[in-house]
């Protein structure tokens, strides 16, 4: 055997002894095994071992290779790993790492009496991946991609009883979404593999406004998204004329898009459902929604022009504004694993809907300070809700800690998220009334004349 052979092998002993005394290995683990996992898991073994044979080549090339050095060698790696293993496992055997087979799941009967159930999730890296091995199983008997849609089929659930109706549901997988070839997602100020987070969250905070029910699910192939509710409609509202739509169905839908500061709002996404008294809006696909409040700059409502959103607030809408609680619903959010700015630039935009509705200031008014250059700049250029509210951050906040680092949103519904809380809305509502104000609504008014 060649001398560095040997010390390879007599390296792995030695750790692997050194690992079964401390307690990270399984008892039925061997020293094959260790070999894979010492060149895996221990880098500097490996490397030891790739300097040896380049020092062994280049002694037999030269013809003098020293055999009288070899049990020095030995003898000096041996001490010094014997040294290192035992530091280096008497910690990892301190630290215990949770077993996964020790969490929960769901058993079939649990699956089949509620298959679309509400499990908090837990936020991690994105990509988006499944947060709970508690998430419900489904299968689904047949599944179709929709037309105009990234990534979306429209799936029939598996039914447990041969006399149960087919439900029909939309999927959406975590990256459903698509992004840019460098990897980017399609719009700014969101993150890519959260798509289902946020169809989930939209229907969390936007159930009043008419979001179909969406649940977070794990397929039988073990892919996770969220399956949403089909609503059986007649079109969607880029098929009919905006003046069919009351006021109140309108506005309904921009009180959801504002808290959602949704970056999607094309009205492909707003289907259009007919009944024998009235015309109603359904809102869908929300997975590009709840960006950062770092970039705003693809804030979209594709609905600001219409007459209606011009029009005097209805009882209905003032009613369901009023009803909103802000901070309950951030909590909500932060639960489900929504990343912190998200919350921050949601949590404001729903605090400017309330005092604007309150101040009988306008849907078009609020869409056109929420939207980024809507007349002017093609969309680059920040948006007068996007500069007033970092302007207000760095007044109130630490400059020395991330912004979103300072707000505790667990237990928001109970207490303010910040010390300066009150002080940091309060400059909020002022820097807006400013904005905001009727001298300022009259230029507005003008320029879209």
């Amino acid at each position: 055997m060649k001398p560095s052979s040997a010390i390879v092998l007599l390296t792995h002993s030695v750790i692997f002894m050194q690992m079964r005394s401390s307690g990270p290995l399984a008892p039925h683990t061997n020293f094959m095994d260790l070999l894979t996992f010492g060149r895996l898991q221990i880098p500097f073994v490996h490397e030891i071992e790739v300097e040896i044979e380049d020092e062994d080549k280049e002694e037999k090339e030269e013809g003098k290779a020293n055999s009288s050095s070899t049990p020095c060698v030995c003898l000096w790696v041996c001490v010094c790993l014997i040294s290192a293993s035992s530091s280096l496992f008497s910690v990892d055997s301190q630290r215990k790492e949770p077993s996964v087979s020790s969490s929960p799941s769901l058993s079939s009967s649990e699956c089949k009496d509620n298959i679309l159930c509400d499990l908090p999730l837990q936020p991690v890296p994105p990509p988006l991946q499944p947060p709970s091995p508690r998430l419900p199983m489904v299968s689904f008997s047949s599944s179709t991609p929709l037309d105009g849609t990234c990534g979306a089929s429209l799936v029939t659930l598996q039914q447990q009883e041969e006399d149960q109706e087919d439900l029909k549901h939309v999927f959406k997988s975590s990256t459903s979404e698509g992004k840019h070839p460098d990897g980017a997602p399609l719009k700014r100020g969101v993150v890519f593999g959260h798509t289902a987070l946020k169809e989930r969250a939209a229907y969390v905070i936007g159930s009043a406004q008419g979001v179909p029910r969406t649940d977070l699910v794990k397929t039988a192939s073990d892919v996770f998204g969220s399956l949403q509710s089909y609503v059986e409609h007649t079109c969607s509202a880029e098929d009919v004329g905006p003046s069919s739509f009351s006021a109140e169905e309108v506005q309904k839908i921009g009180v959801l898009d504002i808290r959602l500061l949704n970056l999607d709002r094309h009205l492909s996404n707003l289907l259009v459902v007919d009944t024998e008294t009235s015309r109603q809006l359904v809102p869908i696909d929300h997975g590009f929604s709840f960006p950062s409040y770092k970039d705003l700059t693809d804030v979209y409502f594709g609905w600001t022009f219409w007459k209606q959103c011009k029009q005097a607030w209805t009882q209905s809408s003032l009613r369901q504004v009023a009803a909103i609680d802000a901070l309950a619903d951030a909590q909500k959010l932060h639960e489900l694993g929504l990343p912190s700015e998200s919350i921050l630039a949601s949590v404001f935009s729903t605090l400017l809907l309330k005092h604007a509705s309150h101040s009988s200031i306008s849907l078009f008014r609020l869409a056109m300070f929420l939207q980024s250059g809507v007349m002017t700049t093609g969309g680059e250029a920040p948006s007068q809700f996007e500069a007033v509210l970092k302007t207000c951050l760095k007044t109130c906040l630490s400059p020395h800690q991330d912004p979103c680092a300072q707000f505790n949103w667990s237990q928001a519904a109970a207490s303010p998220p910040h010390p300066n809380w009150a002080d940091l809305v309060s400059k909020f509502l002022s820097a807006v009334d400013k904005v905001l104000s009727p001298a300022s609504a009259a230029s507005t008014s003008l320029t879209s004349a």
